[in-house]
């Protein structure tokens, strides 16, 4: 008889001591996966992944979009030579709205969270995120020509009210993940990589049927109202699978312990020390390039395809595949570099990597020459840069279960605030870059 059923018969007593031996919950969970119906709880953390950030995603790959609403309406041109002040630092912009409400929810998540129960956080955040679509979609078709300013600004705003309750989504998800096999991290990073591909192949399909900016967005932002209400009902008919209930059942949460105190929050830093550098290292080297500078980058050859895709199709769904290339290889490889050296390998690659992408073809420009003029030049650079991306993020999380076992659940939150700091205490780099250009 299997343990799932002989904890049914015992005592509440009982079935709480049992719940607190991590020998016990290990055996516990291998017995229950054996239950796991049609993968479906696999299927709920690939979503929880692709969700992870593709609120984000869609708002950024919307960029043909956001270049429309913030052209320069009295040239009505599409050269970047004469992109307005709101185009050339609209994705810069953007990392500044997205980056400071995130640490700051995201710090407040980390400590305050678990007083409330994970699928009530969950639910909350899933239910905002699907509001805040609906109301981005309903903007699309008003004329915003006449207060491009305000609209700006309430774009900013939506985007930081997304990225802020997203924070809260994110924690509560990395929570959850604690509690089950490594397996389910697997599935949960290959997502967020996924999550990147179906939002720019989405943007190549819009152009290609050859709809307006305009109507790409609301196809953007229909399918993510679509995709979180999806989201919202699998997690719900999740909570109806035994597989899922054993396993939370043995990871009973308690939402009166004490506060994490810095020095637990200091130890276990000082635990996945490597991690903490590779993810902070892969932040660095993001936010000053990729959209902020990638975004500008434009094709050697004027065409009529260069115009219209050369952006969707390298710089976002190019750069999402390799992206997962990159995270593919770091799970499915079985020797890996030691922890030590991989960090120390993160931090040469973000030395490298931003400078290369600030001598790309990126337009406008005053002050820097463009060293890698050619297409395959910039190809080469973008390929590099996502698929060691790609790798070194999911090495960071997937080093945790060996480095921190017994503080999984809090080592990921640390992990994830780490990523918001360093996002928001750094954004205006992609204001500077785009300006040193």
């Amino acid at each position: 008889m299997k343990k799932s059923i002989k904890l049914e018969k015992m005592s509440s007593d009982e079935s709480e001591k049992l719940n607190g031996n991590k020998e016990f919950n290990i055996v516990y969970k291998k017995d229950a996966m054996e239950t796991d119906t049609f993968y479906l709880v696999h299927v709920v953390f690939l979503v929880f992944g692709i969700m992870h950030l593709l609120p984000v995603s869609f708002f950024v790959t919307a960029n043909d979009y956001w270049m429309y609403k913030f052209r320069n309406v009295t040239l009505d041109t599409k050269d970047p030579n004469y992109r307005s002040a709101l185009q050339s630092n609209f994705s810069s912009g953007s990392m500044v709205a997205q980056s400071v409400p995130t640490v700051i929810c995201m710090i407040l998540a980390m400590v305050f969270a678990y007083k409330i129960r994970v699928k009530i956080r969950i639910m909350s955040s899933l239910y905002v995120l699907a509001a805040c679509f609906v109301v981005s979609t309903c903007f699309i078709k008003i004329n915003t020509d006449k207060w491009q300013a305000g609209f700006f600004a309430f774009t900013m705003t939506t985007l930081a009210v997304m990225n802020g309750i997203l924070a809260l989504f994110q924690v509560s998800s990395l929570a959850l993940l604690s509690k089950f096999p490594p397996i389910y991290m697997k599935t949960f990073l290959i997502g967020q990589g996924v999550g990147g591909i179906f939002c720019s192949a989405l943007q190549v399909v819009a152009l290609i049927v050859g709809t307006s900016s305009e109507a790409s967005a609301l196809i953007y932002f229909l399918v993510g109202t679509l995709l979180t209400a999806v989201t919202l009902i699998l997690y719900h008919v999740v909570h109806h699978q035994d597989f899922y209930n054993v396993i939370i059942e043995s990871n009973q949460e308690d939402t009166k312990r004490d506060l994490i105190s810095f020095r637990e929050v200091n130890d276990i830093s000082g635990k996945i020390w490597s991690s903490l550098v590779m993810v902070i290292a892969g932040a660095l080297a993001y936010v000053p390039t990729h959209p902020s500078i990638a975004a500008l980058v434009v094709s050697e050859y004027k065409t009529d395809w260069t115009e219209k895709y050369f952006v969707a199709v390298v710089t976002f769904l190019f750069s999402d595949i390799c992206c997962v290339i990159g995270r593919v290889l770091a799970t499915t490889i079985k020797k890996k570099p030691h922890h030590s050296v991989l960090a120390g390998m993160s931090v040469i690659r973000m030395i490298m990597f931003v400078p290369l992408f600030m001598f790309c073809n990126a337009l406008p420009r005053a002050h820097l020459s463009v060293w890698f003029p050619h297409d395959w030049q910039y190809v080469i650079i973008l390929g590099s840069f996502m698929i060691s991306s790609g790798y070194f993020f999911n090495m960071a999380f997937l080093n945790v279960i060996r480095l921190a076992p017994e503080a999984e659940e809090t080592s990921y939150l640390i992990m994830q605030t780490v990523i918001g700091i360093v996002g928001a205490v750094f954004s205006p780099l992609g204001v500077l870059c785009v300006n040193l250009l």
